[in-house]
């Protein structure tokens, strides 16, 4: 294994300069120490990280336990469900296809698929997740990225694992990468393989292996050295030409100019004045992850977790900053002597909220509103408005309000927008329940959403219909039951929905 310890380069790049000089201090010496501290307050049983700098990996190491009931260290070799990080695989693979001339990139992806996509869609806006909507005019993380195997198999009549292997895995020579299987038992069948873990109330307990099907979004298992040796294969040229990695990393434009926060299979921003390309992997009670790279410096982080709290406190955030790791990762190598404080408190508000603490959330959010508004500038309206919307504190909600109005009158056909600005309206988290002064309007919201004929997913419509079937309950409890029967015939039960109704519809006469 090609690593080199933090310590053995700072002692040779010391000794070049000057025998006599005093060593300069490593800017990643204080990581561990963060990385630490972060696991223990996100209850992270296991964690592996592996730092590329110049091109070397530097460390590569385990924090924690990969199996505690077996008492199994993490390690740099525990192999983990690298979920959506799968993307960025998929992009690389379907750039080299592109390159090849067997893939048109802006061909219509209902030439590829059998069952019905709407016309204009085509593949570089699924790759991207501007597909929603009217294509390519807004980002949306979607799980029609899920269709792009499909269409590799279409173009090229070959298999997509086939073409991953050849392409991607054994040109770099990633042998501890493994494609997933969907059969019985192909989890337990790993020996190297995490044991995955959630959170129940205080506790941290043993979950579920999620589905290990090898797809063009996810079922990739790898290891950190494996991924910081794909990270460097990229900088290299090994695996896509100076072009190609362009267009991987370039964030799409909207017609209007501005950019979105993803390129091809990649988040993508600007950080410090450098490109930051990332991505996360979010598996639910299970497992996360996070590759962070900044290519000019031939730098990268790797971070594999055996629970989900890695990255599900950020709820799908688009600002690598938002990470506390990442923030303090990209600060040690491009912060310089001014630390992203602002999202950096942020992020640390985020770890709160995952315990509970709402007073230290408010508290740090509102220290981050009163220090660093130009560090806030850069948290788009869409996180803003995921993140700041359940704050008590009314400076902070505003954030969200103001976010949320501007995307509403933006997108008002988005009805994913309306139902989040109107829960914002409504003050409906955490108590999952219509509150506060402009509770008519978020009803009125709900009621236009329940009633709209636009296509929406079955827990929006199961959710509006009961929020106001629970508000009008004492004033109007014959619609209210009407509402209440409705959420409950679309069979969704997310957050304890079903039970929610049921007792609704025991009080109502």
């Amino acid at each position: 294994m090609n690593v080199r310890p933090l310590a053995v380069l700072l002692a040779a790049a010391t000794l070049a300069a000057c025998r006599h000089a005093r060593p300069e201090a490593d800017p990643l010496a204080q990581l561990p120490a963060t990385i630490e501290s972060t696991r223990a307050a996100l209850r992270i049983p296991g964690l592996s990280v592996a730092i590329v700098r110049d091109g070397e990996i530097v460390l590569a190491r385990g924090f924690g336990m990969a199996d505690p009931a077996k008492n199994v260290a993490a390690g740099p070799e525990t192999l983990y469900p690298i979920g959506s990080i799968t993307k960025t695989f998929t992009a690389t693979l379907m750039q080299q296809l592109a390159e090849e001339g067997r893939l048109d990139l802006d061909a219509e992806v209902r030439g590829f698929v059998d069952w019905e996509v709407a016309p204009g869609i085509r593949i570089r806006h699924v790759l991207s997740h501007t597909s929603e909507g009217v294509p390519g005019t807004r980002f949306s993380y979607s799980s029609r990225f899920n269709w792009l195997d499909n269409v590799v198999e279409a173009a090229t009549k070959e298999s997509f694992r086939t073409l991953m292997t050849t392409h991607v895995l054994e040109r770099v020579q990633l042998r501890d990468t493994l494609l997933g299987e969907e059969h019985e038992g192909y989890a337990e069948s790993l020996p190297a393989l995490a044991a995955p873990h959630r959170l129940d109330g205080k506790d941290v307990v043993r979950s579920r292996y999620p589905p290990m099907a090898f797809h063009s979004s996810s079922g990739i298992s790898s290891t950190v050295t494996d991924l910081a040796r794909y990270s460097i294969a990229l900088d290299e040229g090994r695996l896509l030409s100076p072009a190609a990695l362009e267009r991987v990393w370039t964030p799409v434009t909207a017609p209007n100019g501005n950019a979105f926060p993803y390129g091809a299979g990649w988040f993508s921003q600007t950080v410090a004045g450098e490109r930051v390309v990332w991505h996360t992997s979010w598996w639910p009670d299970a497992y996360s992850g996070l590759l962070v790279k900044v290519p000019s410096r031939r730098l990268a982080l790797v971070l594999l977790a055996n629970s989900d709290t890695l990255v599900s406190p950020q709820r799908g955030s688009s600002n690598v900053l938002l990470y506390p790791i990442a923030n303090a990762f990209l600060h040690a190598m491009l912060g310089g002597e001014q630390p992203f404080r602002g999202t950096a408190l942020v992020a640390q508000s985020l770890i709160a909220t995952a315990n509970g603490d709402t007073a230290r959330r408010d508290a740090l959010l509102s220290e981050a509103m009163a220090c660093c508004a130009g560090d806030l500038a850069g948290i788009g309206d869409d996180d803003r408005l995921r993140l700041f919307a359940a704050s008590d504190d009314p400076a902070v909600r505003a954030l969200a309000v103001e976010a949320g109005q501007r995307l509403a009158t933006a997108f008002p056909e988005n009805l994913g927008i309306q139902f989040d600005v109107a829960l914002l309206r409504g003050r409906v988290r955490p108590s999952m329940r219509i509150n506060g002064d402009d509770a008519q309007g978020a009803v009125a919201a709900l009621d236009q959403i329940a009633a709209s004929t636009q296509a929406k997913p079955k827990w929006m419509d199961a959710w509006s219909h009961y929020l106001v079937a629970e508000h009008i309950a004492a004033t109007e409890p014959e619609r209210a039951k009407l509402l209440a029967n409705r959420a409950l015939a679309t069979g969704v039960d997310t957050d304890g929905l079903r039970r929610r109704v049921e007792e609704l519809l025991q009080k109502l006469p």
